[in-house]
């Protein structure tokens, strides 16, 4: 492209600037709830993709090539792992590694500890129940309520145990498996 071919743009006023700085910013939020909505709706199912990061590949390819601030990586991070993404999932939405994307989820997951220490008179099945609800129609799975919580994954497993005996949360044998996990559900969620 030669000399002659660019053309020129004005120079923006500070108030123009500020605008299109808040509206690019906007715009990024908007993707981020955007990316987290098509992982929560399972949209490689509906467009005939294996998994999340073949529909990532195929239909979203620029994921890849995202060099991403901190911030602005751990909140898309938060968002698919508030959704049950595995470390390979949010590898695939964020253009990182799977070893950075670890790093990321275990980031994410230390606010955890602090919540579940505030709630140390609710009884621990009643607490990851709880956590289980609010996951929605997906569930979690043990590994994921484990990095929720903080908690080890004995005592994660011994909870869900007993809030499945008490009726609080259920297995349907319908949710597919996630890291060979199947899924929790809260028992009035399931199909």
């Amino acid at each position: 492209m030669s000399a002659a071919n660019v053309v020129e743009a004005p120079v923006l006023d500070a108030l123009a600037a500020r605008r299109l700085v808040s509206e690019a910013r906007n715009a990024l939020a908007v993707a981020d709830e955007l990316l987290a909505r098509l992982y929560a709706g399972r949209a490689w199912v509906a467009l005939g993709h294996p998994d999340w990061p073949a529909l990532c590949a195929a239909e979203l390819p620029e994921l890849r090539h995202l060099k991403m601030r901190r911030a602005a990586r751990l909140e898309r991070v938060r968002l698919l792992a508030e959704r049950g993404a595995s470390v390979r999932d949010v590898a695939a939405a964020t253009g990182s590694s799977v070893g950075q994307a670890h790093a990321d989820v275990k980031a994410v997951g230390q606010a955890a500890p602090a919540a579940a220490v505030q709630r140390a008179d609710v009884p621990a099945h009643v607490r990851v129940a709880e956590l289980v609800a609010a996951s929605g129609a997906r569930g979690l799975t043990i590994p994921q309520a484990q990095r929720r919580l903080g908690w080890s994954y004995g005592a994660t497993s011994g909870a869900l145990s007993r809030a499945e005996r008490r009726g609080l949360v259920t297995r349907p044998a319908g949710l597919d498996r996630r890291g060979g996990f199947r899924p929790y559900v809260a028992a009035t969620v399931a199909p």
